[in-house]
């Protein structure tokens, strides 16, 4: 949190609501608790907060040029949660982009989901790259010709 500029305050204010977090299980009454040691509760409010945090970092550390669209640049990457798009004019810098993610994202402990991540090629002639399956690093991706990205439908028009 301080690499992206945030204050110690606010770092020491999440640590506060982590640590030291107990649970329980209900199943035919309550467990007793236990203390959670590492990563967050189940659908803890902060969760998404944090993550996005993180893919922040990720993306800085990629060295990914986060001003401006996908008009002025080759890449623009949306991100919210574990939800994650980047969009290029070619193939070839999307697998840049990815490649740079994926070993930052290692870094922090993360990691690519292979079974949710797609790949959809818009421009003149996608249809010429469809049949491939674009391999970025050790990943194999689908071709898709439509995803959902944040309960939105993303499609070819």
């Amino acid at each position: 949190m301080h690499e992206l500029g945030l204050s110690s305050k606010l770092t020491r204010l999440v640590k506060c609501t982590i640590v030291g977090t107990t649970c329980q299980v209900k199943s035919c009454g309550l467990s007793e608790p236990f203390e959670v040691e590492c990563g967050l509760r189940h659908c803890d409010p902060i969760a998404p907060l944090l993550f996005n945090i993180a893919l922040q970092a990720i993306v800085n550390r990629a060295g990914i040029n986060q001003e401006g669209t996908v008009f002025t640049k080759m890449n623009q990457v949306l991100a919210n949660a574990d939800d994650v798009v980047i969009i290029s004019r070619s193939l070839q810098s999307i697998r840049t982009a990815f490649e740079a993610m994926d070993v930052e994202a290692k870094r922090m402990g993360l990691h690519i989901n292979r079974e949710k991540t797609k790949i959809m090629l818009l421009g003149k002639k996608p249809q010429d790259q469809r049949q491939s399956r674009p391999v970025m690093g050790p990943y194999n991706f689908k071709v898709v010709r439509r995803f959902s990205y944040l309960g939105s439908i993303i499609n070819e028009n």
